[in-house]
């Protein structure tokens, strides 16, 4: 073998030890046990989409869809506005309510309109907190729905 040969080898070589030897970076692991989200998690303005079908005793139905802004104030108050078609009639309310987080970035809300009416949700936020998916929990509704941070 020439030294010339042997030399590139020999180059070769340690620079497979010298990247072998490099530390890899690894991908961060999510911890459950790690809190990620609290009352701030949920901060500001959302804008938000509803769609409902309210069930009405023995086989009837109304169909609800609602669309409005939502401030939540980062301390577990919130206040905005709705507009809501219920089963064809169109009316702007003022809400407000309140809502609570836990640290797996789960968490509940109660909204009442200005009439006195308060319904019921739970939760979750993804997009780290731009956005929050829900679910009315109150009995004989089936209603799902989105909100963005503005």
């Amino acid at each position: 073998m020439s030294v010339t040969a042997l030399t590139i080898l020999m180059i070769a070589g340690s620079a497979t030890l010298a990247a072998a030897a490099k530390p890899k970076i690894l991908p961060a692991i999510s911890n459950p046990l790690i809190a990620r989200c609290g009352l701030r998690s949920v901060s500001g303005n959302y804008g938000l989409s509803v769609t409902s079908t309210i069930l009405v005793p023995p086989s009837s139905s109304i169909l609800v869809a609602s669309v409005g802004i939502v401030n939540f104030d980062g301390e577990g108050r919130l206040t905005g506005t709705s507009t809501t078609s219920f089963g064809g009639n169109v009316s702007t309310d003022a809400i407000t309510g309140a809502y609570t987080v836990e640290s797996n970035c789960t968490g509940t809300f109660s909204v009442t309109f200005s009439n006195g009416f308060t319904i019921n949700h739970n939760f979750v936020l993804v997009d780290e907190g731009r956005e929050m998916l829900f679910v009315q929990t109150d009995p004989g509704n089936i209603t799902t729905g989105h909100a963005r941070r503005q």
